[in-house]
């Protein structure tokens, strides 16, 4: 391994939830290898690259990502999820418990079951007795669970390079931007009737970026599995009567590969690392 550049991410701070959730959004799109710390005084991402040597670089690297997302497609690189929603139809992804098996296997013929299984779940059911889906995934009134990806996308694709330099380095809110319940900060309509994104003041670049963490907040066996306890994805726990999602930042640089086979984006620690704590309401919707 050569020699690794720094670069800062000062818009990206670990403490905040939308901030951890955007760098783990960015580390996944990145194609090159790179390494994530977070600075001990303020808590902002670094990265640690042979590639990369400049935020020009990474903001580079996101807007040809970016511009991979065809007409019907909201996610870089993945075709057939979020799955499309025909005219007229009910949202594809607020399925029942006997759909489930057959949603799941077209899912796997596309290859984006993994996005499947990061957002869906079949073993457990809300008030309207549809398969749960991930905490993470923020939607109110009318709107779909697909709209979660393609707004943020469509918002940030009329001027990737700006909004994607602003999330990397210092955030502006704008106005009528909508935060997707990742942004705590952000304002929000909960008006029954509403059709499409009802929020305000939030950061389009950072929310686009962490709506692409998903992935990494999945679901699986061994969540939740035991008789009376609750199933939930990734960096989700049940404490009291609450759910808790948390997360470690550390200062050792550290492979997206090392954080997935650690456990560290299930909630996990390693040595040296110090821990962040969001309660619930910061971003269920």
């Amino acid at each position: 391994m050569g020699r690794l550049n720094r670069v800062d991410l000062p818009g990206l701070i670990g403490r905040e939830p939308l901030g951890f959730l955007a760098t783990m959004g960015l580390e996944a799109q990145l194609l090159h290898q790179v390494y994530l710390s977070w600075d001990p005084a303020d808590g902002h991402a670094i990265l640690h690259s042979e590639r990369y040597a400049t935020i020009a670089d990474v903001v580079a690297e996101l807007k040809d990502a970016l511009a991979t997302v065809k007409s019907g497609q909201a996610i870089p690189g993945i075709k057939g999820f979020p799955i499309p929603r025909n005219r007229g139809m009910a949202d594809p992804l607020r399925i029942r418990p006997d759909e489930y098996r057959k949603v799941r296997a077209r899912q796997e013929h596309s290859g984006s079951y993994y996005w499947f299984d990061s957002v869906v779940t079949d073993r457990a059911v809300d008030a309207n007795g549809f398969c749960v889906l991930n905490p993470l995934v923020g939607i109110r009134g009318r709107q779909t669970a697909g709209s979660f990806w393609y707004y943020p996308m469509m918002e940030v694709k009329r001027d990737p390079e700006r909004l994607l330099t602003e999330a990397l380095t210092g955030w502006r809110r704008v106005a009528g931007a909508e935060g997707w319940l990742l942004d705590h900060r952000a304002t929000y309509s909960f008006e029954p009737a509403l059709r499409g994104p009802g929020g305000s003041m939030a950061v389009p670049g950072a929310t686009w970026l962490a709506t692409l963490a998903l992935q990494r907040f999945r679901y699986r066996r061994r969540n939740g599995v035991e008789t009376g306890r609750p199933v939930l994805p990734n960096g989700w726990f049940r404490v009291a009567d609450r759910d808790v999602f948390a997360w470690p930042i550390w200062t050792t640089p550290i492979s997206g590969t090392c954080l997935v086979r650690s456990g560290t984006s299930a909630g996990g620690t390693m040595p040296g690392n110090s821990r962040q704590t969001l309660m619930v309401q910061s971003v269920l919707r």
